[in-house]
């Protein structure tokens, strides 16, 4: 799972799932070098397991819709793999997030586009009037 790919330090909670580009990338070639392939959750649950004996295909996730999902989806593509992006619809086209154009690009890339709740708040710290409103 991941945030960002950002070189610097982030801010807050996202340092912890955040990462340079060049780590990344590199990330990116240890997957392929390990004979896996890069899916998105969905086609791992609807195009089925791998055979026996076949490797397993990873899973990648990014939380938030941060800005640098873009150059990240793009990499994914390359290497013809899919991932999951989680979005808060509050945050799209605010300053160092995605806007609806790149989402609308991700998803042509075979990117699979997700909500992460409306305003990202802690559903367990909530009333299910707001539960329902934040999904």
């Amino acid at each position: 799972m991941y945030h960002a790919i950002v070189d610097g330090e982030m801010e807050g909670a996202d340092s912890h799932y955040s990462v340079p580009p060049a780590t990344f990338a590199r990330q990116l070639q240890l997957i392929r070098s390990h004979g896996r392939r890069i899916c998105s959750v969905h086609q791992l649950l609807y195009e089925g397991l791998p055979a026996s004996g076949e490797p397993w295909p990873v899973c990648l996730t990014f939380d938030d819709g941060h800005l640098t999902n873009a150059a990240a989806a793009e990499a994914i593509a390359r290497e013809e793999g899919r991932a999951e992006f989680f979005v808060n619809p509050s945050m799209v086209g605010k300053p160092g997030f995605l806007d609806w154009p790149a989402l609308r690009e991700m998803a042509a890339m075979g990117m699979a586009i997700q909500s992460h709740g409306m305003n990202h708040r802690y559903l367990d710290q909530l009333s299910p009037a707001e539960v329902r409103a934040e999904l």
